[in-house]
């Protein structure tokens, strides 16, 4: 999985059982939402409000990608690596 976040093994396994695209994780990480979770940890998620914040400067190829997978979330550790990725609803 080539992405610019580092992974955990259990991260990396969860992207590729759920089908969350490496660069979703970037996405995730440059313009997500935050929300603090417990031990430090940050999850990262898209809303339609951020997408439509952010789309107007961003490739139309990403926007799509992130509408896609709006519902992809990401946990990051305190030392910045991606522990775990899954879906908010089932997808």
């Amino acid at each position: 999985m080539k992405t610019h976040c580092i992974l955990s093994n259990h991260a990396e396994i969860r992207c590729q059982q759920r089908g969350i695209a490496a660069h979703t994780l970037d996405l995730l990480m440059d313009y997500g939402e935050k929300k603090h979770v417990r031990d430090g940890g940050i999850s990262y998620f898209f809303t339609r409000k951020r997408i439509r914040e952010i789309s107007h400067y961003m490739k139309k190829e990403d926007v799509v990608l992130m509408e896609k997978q709006r519902e992809a979330y990401i946990v990051v550790s305190s030392t910045g690596e991606v522990i775990t990725a899954a879906w908010r609803k089932h997808h």
